[in-house]
């Protein structure tokens, strides 16, 4: 679901009960799946991927072919990029 002013474009997807909100921004080929949510700021981009119950926010950016999955949390100013994993519980914030 997308809400507010979040942007979904170019080949971007969103599946199942994914939430896209406030002014974020998927766009590329990434995905967001799950439970995940992406909101304030944040931007996902290229071949990234968002699924499970993750959370991107604040003003992170995760791009490439990076993957972000289960319960972690991206915040602050942080930056997940190349081929990066972040799963389980991390919390990730710059």
């Amino acid at each position: 679901m997308v809400e507010g002013h979040a942007n979904v474009y170019e080949e971007a997807q969103v599946f199942e009960r994914a939430l896209i909100v406030d002014n974020a921004k998927v766009y590329g080929n990434a995905q967001v799946a799950g439970h995940a949510v992406i909101s304030n700021e944040a931007e996902i981009y290229g071949c990234a991927a968002i699924y499970d119950s993750a959370e991107v926010r604040e003003q992170a950016r995760v791009y490439g072919e990076a993957k972000v999955y289960n319960y972690a949390t991206i915040l602050g100013k942080a930056k997940v990029c190349a081929n990066a994993r972040v799963c389980n519980s991390t919390r990730i914030c710059e």
